[in-house]
């Protein structure tokens, strides 16, 4: 799975280069209206790419409280806590985009 995630972080990145080369590239009687599509675009991408890397960092984090079980008390309560927050951010996120 975090695999697949970092290779959608990647593309979404590609995605956001691409449109931000194309909204400075734009020309033409319409040029503001189309760098401002492109300008759109690429900002949709990097809120994909955003949303796609906290569930990267949610995902380790789960797999870490696994690793850790029952033998590191201390530890897994620590990454628990951090696990929570990272919840609570991409509610956020998830909130301010609307989703």
């Amino acid at each position: 799975m975090i695999n697949v995630l970092n290779q959608v972080v990647a593309t979404e990145m590609v995605c956001v280069m691409r449109y931000t080369q194309n909204a400075i590239a734009a020309s033409g009687i319409d040029r503001a209206q189309v760098a401002a599509e492109f300008t759109e675009h690429a900002n949709e991408e990097i809120q994909h790419g955003l949303r796609a890397a906290e569930r990267i960092v949610i995902t380790t984090y789960q797999e870490m409280v696994r690793w850790t079980g029952n033998s590191d008390p201390t530890t897994r309560r620590l990454i628990e806590d951090i696990l929570a927050e990272e919840g609570d951010h991409a509610d956020d996120l998830n909130d301010l985009l609307g989703n």
